[in-house]
């Protein structure tokens, strides 16, 4: 008997980009069309954020998330504030499955004032996520200890959910990084660069990693694998991902896709496993 074809969920993706507005309906269908059924939508300030509740409320596969970027951390008032927690309110209403994308970013700007504001943003999102009981999706660029000692405040007291998110667009070691990353309850995420000839370090911590902990994503229209670098990425091209990944990994696509498929309903949508965290 053949198995059936895998399935695939983009669990960061950001169709709410401009890039994306004369041809969203064919994006979405080119997606299906290779097997990715369920997309995140993630929202990096609130204009992103608002339009990522609308794609998924027009697009059964697409559900949303939301959150203000480190990037732009400076914009984070109590009106903002007050408007994400009326979102996170109706979660489900909305579509909503995470706060993301949050977190901290050195790679351009650094500073104790820079750290500060992307701190103060980053905790009050953290403080948002555990208030509606939703992961986080966290960015984290050439800011690891700030994020994980951020991170470590509230795991120690308990209060981060056992799944507590995923580290979009993981760039951390095999060692270190990643067993604190588990250790926060963590997951790790993966996109296009992985199928570039000089991720090696990212295929490191693919090749030994729980794999339960995996997820891939797209962070279209950023981030295009192979065969496809220089152009818009989007959700359709998620399988050579997948295929990097299960070639890593000396798994069959239709093994690793059960077990991502496993993986993403975890952590985001865990009403469908009757799991609880």
């Amino acid at each position: 008997m053949l198995e059936p074809a895998p399935i695939w969920i983009d669990t960061h993706a950001h169709l709410n980009d401009g890039r994306f507005g004369d041809d969203l309906d064919a994006v979405i269908e080119r997606a299906l069309e290779a097997g990715v059924t369920r997309m995140i939508c993630c929202g990096y300030d609130e204009a992103s954020s608002d339009l990522a509740l609308a794609i998924a409320r027009r697009y059964p596969a697409v559900w949303a998330s939301v959150g203000l970027h480190p990037h732009d951390a400076g914009d984070w008032t109590p009106t903002l504030a007050a408007h994400f927690d009326a979102l996170l309110r109706e979660a489900r209403v909305n579509r909503i499955v995470a706060v993301g994308e949050v977190g901290m970013d050195f790679h351009y700007v650094s500073g104790e004032e820079v750290a500060a504001r992307q701190e103060l943003a980053f905790r009050a999102q953290i403080e948002l996520a555990i208030r509606h009981d939703l992961p986080l999706i966290v960015h984290d660029r050439d800011a690891h200890l700030a994020v994980y000692d951020c991170l470590e405040s509230y795991h120690s007291t308990g209060r981060l959910r056992p799944r507590a998110g995923v580290l979009h667009c993981y760039g951390g070691s095999a060692d270190f990084y990643l067993q604190r990353a588990i250790h926060l309850g963590l997951d790790v995420g993966f996109d296009g660069p992985i199928t570039y000839r000089n991720s090696r370090r990212a295929a490191e911590v693919i090749a030994q990693a729980p794999p339960e902990r995996l997820h891939i994503e797209t962070d279209c229209p950023w981030l295009p694998p192979e065969p496809h670098r220089g152009k818009r990425n989007e959700p359709g091209f998620l399988p050579y991902v997948a295929a990097a990944m299960a070639r890593i990994r000396d798994v069959s696509p239709a093994e690793l896709s059960r077990q991502l498929e496993a993986n993403g309903l975890r952590l985001f949508w865990p009403e469908e496993l009757g799991a609880t965290d």
